[in-house]
C-alpha cells in the first residue's frame, strides 16, 4: 500500500506538520520525493572580491594632453544574490561617483554617474527595463535665473507662473517671494542672481526666510557657491544679522515634507554642512549635523562697492570627499581657507544633497551674491515619466555654463582667484566639436558586466574592459531625441544574469534513514578542501533525495522521473504523527525562498 501525503510552508522550505489522525506504516516502509514546488531567491548573481571589485573612470583619455588620470574606487566585497541585486546596483552607482573629480589632472567639468535599474522602487521617474548606466556633464548654473538669457526662473509654477523651470522652494510661498533678486546684466552680470529680503521683510533669527533646491545636488563632482554680497551690523542681536547657506544629506527625494513638518523653517536635522555668516566681524561659524562652531576665520572683505572681491563661500565635492572653503580676496590670486571636510561613507554616498540658503538681516543689511550650484544633471532620463518634464536636452537646468555668452561663474572671479577656483571647459557645453572629441573610459570586470546583462560575447573574461568611444561619445547637436545631451548611456544587452546552480538536499529530521553523505573531511568544523586528492569522510545523514537544479529564473518544479524509495529505519509498526523536513543547498546551508512551497511524499509499506 502507497500513502501520499502533501506538505506545505512558507518558512524557507523548512516543513513541518502534526498529524492527528496519524499515518500508519508496516515495519521496514520506505519513503520517497514525488514533486517539490519553490521560488529561490537564494541563487547567486556575483561574487565580489579582490580580483573584480574596481571600477575606474577618465572623463578623457584623447583630446586633453596629457590624457586625464583614472581615478578608482573599490566596490564593496560581499556576494550578490536575487534577493539582494540591488545591493549591487547602488554600490556601483556609488562607486562611479567616487571615480568624479574636477582637478587639472582629473577633468575640468563637473558630472553624476546613475544606474537604473528594473524595479526600483525608490526612483521615482518611472521605470526601465534593463540595468542602464548614465553618465551626464552638469553646468555650473546660477540659481535664480538662466545662464544663456538672464531670465528668471519662477519660484512657483502656479503663483509665479511668468517663470521658467523652478530649481528652488522657498519659504512662504503662500503669501508672496519673500526675497528681492537682482536683475542686473551689467559688468560682466556679476550681480546677476543677488538676493536680499524683501522691502519691509524684518529681520529675525529664524530660519523663515528660505530657499531650497527641488533637485539633489550632484552625486560625482559639484560646487555650491555664494559670495558675500553684502554684510551690514545692524545693531540688534548677532543672529538676526546676515545668513547661512549649506547642503542637507537626505534618504528622501524630496526635503520639502521635512520642511513643512518643521512649520516651514530649516530644520535642526537637514543642517548637515552649513555655514553662518552673522556681522562683519563675527568669525564664520560651521553647523555640522546641526551642532555649532566658531571657526577661525572672520571676514576680509564684506561690503558691496567690492562686489566679486568679497568673500565666497564654496562648497566642494569631489569623488568622496567633500570640503567647504573660505575664498578670499588677497595679492597673488587669493587664498582658500578650509573650514571643513568630511569624507562620505557608501552609504552617504547614495543619499541626496539639497543646497539650501536662509537669509536673516534686513535688506540693507544681508545679501547673498550671485548663488551658483551644479545639481544632479540627469533628471527624467529617457522622459520616462510622461507627466514630467525631462532634462536630457538640459531644459531644467540649461546647457550654457556661459553666464550671458561670456564667462563662467569662477572666470569671472579669476582676476582676483585665479589660484583658487577650478579650471572648467565651457565648450563642453556649447562646442559640439569638443564634447564630441572627449573619450570617457570606464573600466569594469567582465563578471560584472555580464552579471548587470551586458553581452557575455564582448566581454567573456574576468577581466578589465575599457568602455569608451563610441559607446561613450558625448553630443550636442545631431543627436537622437532620446540621445540626450552631454551624457552617454550604456543600457545593457539582456536582464542580469542570476545562476542557480545547485544541488539541493531534502533532509528529513523527524524519522531516520538508511542514507549516507560522504562530502566533507571534517563535519564538526564543517571543512571543504577544494582540489583535494585526499579521502572525504562519510557519515550517516537522513538525506530523503538530492536535486541537481541549473536554472536562471529561481523557480524550481521537480517531478520524480522515477521514484527512488528509501528505507525508514522503523523494525516495527508504527504511527507517524509528526513530520520534519528541509530543503538544504549543497553546503547544507538553508536556503531563502519567496512565497509558498510545495512537497509531496509517498510512503510504502513493505
Amino acid at each position: 500500500m502507497v500513502k501520499l501525503l502533501r506538505l506545505t510552508t512558507e518558512n524557507d522550505l523548512k516543513f513541518e506538520a502534526n498529524l492527528d489522525a496519524g499515518i500508519e506504516v508496516t515495519e521496514n516502509s520506505q519513503i520517497a520525493l514525488q514533486n517539490l514546488t519553490f521560488e529561490s531567491t537564494d541563487f547567486s548573481a556575483i561574487t565580489i572580491d579582490a580580483n573584480n571589485k574596481f571600477v575606474s573612470f577618465s572623463l578623457d583619455r584623447t583630446a586633453n594632453e596629457p590624457a586625464y588620470a583614472f581615478l578608482s574606487e573599490a566596490l564593496d566585497t560581499k556576494t550578490y544574490k536575487k534577493s539582494n541585486i540591488s545591493d549591487l546596483y547602488k554600490d556601483l552607482e556609488a562607486a562611479l561617483n567616487s571615480c568624479l573629480e574636477v582637478s587639472g589632472t582629473t577633468g575640468d567639468a563637473f558630472g553624476s554617474f546613475k544606474v537604473l535599474y528594473p524595479n526600483d522602487p525608490d526612483y521615482v521617474y518611472g521605470q526601465v527595463e534593463k540595468v542602464t548606466i548614465i553618465f551626464k556633464l552638469t553646468p555650473v548654473v546660477l540659481w535664480f535665473n538662466y545662464n544663456d538669457t538672464g531670465d528668471r526662473r519662477s519660484w512657483s509654477n502656479l503663483l509665479d507662473p511668468t517663470g521658467a523651470t523652478p530649481l528652488f522652494n522657498i519659504s512662504n510661498d503662500r503669501l508672496g517671494l519673500p526675497f528681492d533678486i537682482d536683475q542686473d546684466t551689467s559688468n560682466n552680470a556679476i550681480n546677476l542672481g543677488n538676493v536680499s529680503l524683501g522691502a519691509g521683510v524684518l529681520a529675525t533669527n529664524q530660519y523663515i526666510h528660505h530657499a531650497y533646491s527641488i533637485y539633489p545636488w550632484s552625486k560625482g563632482s559639484g560646487c555650491w557657491m555664494v559670495r558675500i554680497g553684502n554684510l551690514i551690523d545692524n545693531g540688534g542681536a548677532k543672529d538676526t544679522n546676515g545668513f547661512s547657506v549649506g547642503i542637507a544629506l537626505s534618504s528622501e527625494n524630496d526635503i520639502s515634507g521635512i520642511i513643512d513638518e518643521a512649520g516651514d523653517v530649516i530644520p535642526d536635522s537637514l543642517k548637515s554642512f552649513e555655514v553662518r555668516v552673522s556681522r562683519p566681524t563675527d568669525p564664520y561659524e560651521k553647523i555640522i549635523s546641526g551642532v555649532t562652531t566658531i571657526t577661525g576665520t572672520t571676514p576680509n572683505s564684506v561690503v558691496i562697492a567690492n562686489g566679486i572681491a568679497n568673500d565666497h563661500i564654496l562648497f566642494e565635492k569631489n569623488g568622496t570627499g567633500f570640503s567647504i572653503h573660505i575664498l578670499q580676496g588677497t595679492s597673488g590670486g587669493g587664498v582658500s581657507i578650509p573650514i571643513h571636510s568630511h569624507l562620505f561613507t557608501r552609504e552617504e554616498m547614495g543619499m541626496n544633497m539639497f543646497p539650501y540658503f536662509s537669509i536673516f538681516g534686513a535688506q540693507a543689511d544681508a545679501m547673498i551674491g550671485r548663488p551658483v550650484v551644479t545639481l544632479d544633471a540627469i533628471i527624467n532620463p529617457f522622459k520616462l515619466d510622461s507627466i514630467q518634464e525631462t532634462n536630457d536636452n538640459m531644459a531644467i537646468t540649461g546647457l550654457s555654463q556661459n553666464i550671458l555668452g561670456g564667462d563662467n561663474a569662477f572666470e569671472s572671479m579669476s582676476q582676483i582667484y585665479s589660484n583658487v577656483i577650478p579650471d572648467l571647459q565651457n565648450a563642453l557645453f556649447s562646442d559640439d566639436e569638443v564634447v564630441s572629441e572627449y573619450n570617457p573610459v570606464l573600466r569594469i570586470n567582465g563578471s560584472i558586466l555580464r552579471a548587470l546583462g551586458y553581452d557575455e560575447s564582448s566581454y567573456p573574461n574576468n577581466i578589465l574592459y575599457n568602455i569608451q568611444r563610441p559607446l561613450t561619445t558625448m553630443n550636442i547637436d545631431d543627436i537622437e531625441p532620446e540621445g540626450g545631451l552631454v551624457q552617454f548611456v550604456l543600457i545593457a544587452d539582456g536582464l542580469s544574469v542570476l545562476v542557480n546552480s545547485d544541488n539541493y538536499i531534502v533532509v528529513l529530521d523527524s524519522n531516520p534513514l538508511h542514507s549516507y553523505d560522504a562530502s566533507k573531511f571534517d563535519y564538526s568544523n564543517n571543512i571543504t578542501i577544494p582540489n583535494s586528492s585526499k579521502a572525504k569522510r562519510g557519515r550517516r545523514l537522513n538525506i530523503l533525495a538530492t536535486i541537481p537544479v541549473n536554472d536562471n529564473n529561481g523557480f524550481i518544479e521537480f517531478n520524480a522521473n522515477e521514484l527512488v524509495y528509501i528505507d525508514l529505519d522503523n523494525k516495527y509498526p508504527q504511527i507517524i504523527k509528526n513530520i520534519r523536513l528541509r530543503v538544504l543547498n549543497k553546503n547544507f546551508d538553508e536556503i531563502e525562498t519567496n512565497g509558498e512551497s510545495v512537497m509531496t511524499l509517498l510512503i510504502k509499506d513493505a
